[in-house]
């Protein structure tokens, strides 16, 4: 009796023992899973960064396409186009009290490669600046006079008086200055923005071809040029509807 009651007691302290152990083990790997602290891991801001976009702009230099790219959440470099074309178009003046039919025309074809900086984190108010290009820069005038002109007994007709054509050209590289609100590459899909800048043009060249009476005008081409040389800031206005890609 005595020899089987050692046995069943050496059984339950062995199963006992087990059990601790196991116990043990248990309540260390939660200790150890508890000691362990994850880490939150921040996800990129990915809707917009390292991200193109191309737009549609319409400003004072005409119609123009765009495409942009995002360099960093604060740096966008861009490459855009503009044109405008103005034909046929027609103004009636008086100069010296004398009537003057005018036909003018102007073409423009500009390409800009700038970059724009947003300085702030929460808002799209950016800096810009870049170089520009004037492959067309050009405004043409045809004048005649409107009418005849009585000396005495002498009558001189339009013909007789002469035309006169102006053209004065800015083609060549401009530098560009500019503020505005709105991203090149927008965060969302489709973005819009507003830029007012000015590009600082290179000095015109000016022609004057005259006829007749008028001849004589084309002896002041030279002064013309140099007066016309201290208006070369050119005021640019820009509306853009950009959609990323």
């Amino acid at each position: 009796m005595a020899q089987r009651t050692i046995i069943l007691l050496a059984l339950a302290l062995t199963a006992f023992s087990g059990y601790s152990q196991k116990l043990s083990d248990k309540f260390k790997i939660e200790e150890n899973d508890s000691s362990k602290t994850v880490k939150p891991v921040k996800e990129a801001p990915t809707s917009f960064y390292d991200k193109f976009a191309v737009a549609v702009n319409g400003s004072t230099l005409g119609i123009g396409l765009e495409v942009a790219r995002n360099l960093t959440p604060h740096l966008n470099i861009r490459l855009r186009g503009n044109m405008f074309s103005l034909k046929n178009y027609t103004l009636d003046l008086e100069m010296g009290g004398e009537p003057v039919h005018i036909d003018a025309s102007s073409n423009f074809m500009e390409f800009d490669l700038c970059a724009e900086y947003l300085p702030f984190k929460r808002s799209s108010f950016k800096l810009v600046g870049g170089m520009g290009y004037f492959m067309k820069a050009d405004a043409n005038a045809h004048a005649v006079y409107d009418g005849e002109l009585e000396y005495g007994d002498i009558t001189m007709t339009s013909d007789d008086i002469g035309t006169m054509d102006f053209n004065i050209d800015y083609k060549g590289f401009a530098p560009y200055l500019g503020f505005g609100f709105g991203r090149a590459v927008p965060k969302k899909r489709v973005g819009l923005g507003l830029e007012v800048g000015t590009f600082y043009l290179s000095k015109p060249a000016v022609t004057i071809d005259a006829t007749q009476m008028l001849e004589p005008t084309e002896g002041e081409q030279a002064e013309l040029e140099e007066n016309l040389s201290d208006y070369r800031w050119l005021p640019f206005i820009n509306l853009r509807l950009a959609i990323r890609i």
